[in-house]
């Protein structure tokens, strides 16, 4: 989870974004919304052999987008067969809710 700001005591509503990373070799931990945004505009050319089954974000993808294969994922794909190493898309709900920093020990 990623907060781009706090809240100060005031709740404000929030949209939420699945972040899904494509890329079996992309395994960053992200601590900004600027370092996933980066992440987004990068892309990687899959193997020949490259499925579903190599995606990280595979159950995901298939829970929530109905993806079952990797022809369900060519919207996603540049002409040059590149895909984005993570994909950022709107989970089509808010929350209200604070984000304070945790109080230090």
């Amino acid at each position: 989870m990623i907060v781009n700001a706090l809240t100060h005591d005031n709740p404000r509503e929030w949209d939420i974004f699945w972040c899904l990373v494509l890329d079996p070799k992309l395994r960053e931990d992200f601590h900004s919304e600027r370092e996933l945004i980066v992440a987004a505009h990068e892309t990687f050319k899959p193997a020949d052999l490259f499925d579903l089954e190599d995606v990280p974000a595979r159950n995901v993808l298939t829970e929530e987008f109905g993806a079952h294969n990797l022809a369900d994922m060519r919207r996603y794909r540049h002409k040059d067969g590149s895909m984005p190493r993570l994909l950022i898309l709107p989970a089509r709900f808010a929350i209200r809710a604070t984000a304070e920093l945790p109080e230090l020990p």
